[in-house]
């Protein structure tokens, strides 16, 4: 059992044109319990058109991971080509960054073309990491992704007549 908090919940933010995006409260509040100053990992998912985000913790994680498929297949005699397939995925589409004393982060803008972020950023808590979705990207997934991004993209229009 671990005594880190999980990233649970679900927000939507305005992303700035620049990348800019501020965390919501929960996850922030959960990368401030997890990390050591401030540092967060983005990455591209490895299978959903969404970014994942997670503590530094959370990175040393998957690459042990990484490490023991890759034994895993050396072991098996497995074409080590599904190796730096996995690897680039994971190290070459992912990005450190660090959130600043507003609680934002840059979302680089590789990751946001890649999964498609636009003007707004769904964030999804998944345990360990968390996702960040376009919202209408998020609707098109169905069940309760879709049922998510639904409810808060109404929110967020409720929010902003006013009432």
């Amino acid at each position: 059992m671990t005594s880190e908090p999980f990233f649970r919940g679900s927000g939507l933010a305005e992303v700035a044109a620049n990348g800019v995006v501020r965390l919501p409260s929960g996850f922030l509040a959960a990368l401030g319990a997890r990390s050591d100053g401030g540092a967060i990992v983005l990455a591209l998912h490895p299978r959903d058109a969404c970014v994942t985000g997670t503590d530094c913790g959370g990175a040393r994680r998957q690459a042990a991971r990484i490490a023991r498929l890759r034994r895993i297949e050396e072991e098996a005699c497995l074409a080590t080509e599904r190796h730096h397939r996995r690897a680039r995925r994971e190290y070459g589409l992912a990005e450190d960054s660090t959130i600043d004393g507003e609680g934002q982060v840059l979302l680089p803008a590789l990751l946001r073309r890649r999964a498609g972020i636009g003007r707004f950023a769904l964030f999804v808590g998944t345990g360990d990491e968390f996702e960040l979705w376009d919202p209408e990207r998020a609707r098109l997934q169905g069940g309760a992704l879709a049922d998510i991004a639904g409810f808060r993209l109404a929110e967020a229009h409720t929010e902003g007549d006013g009432g």
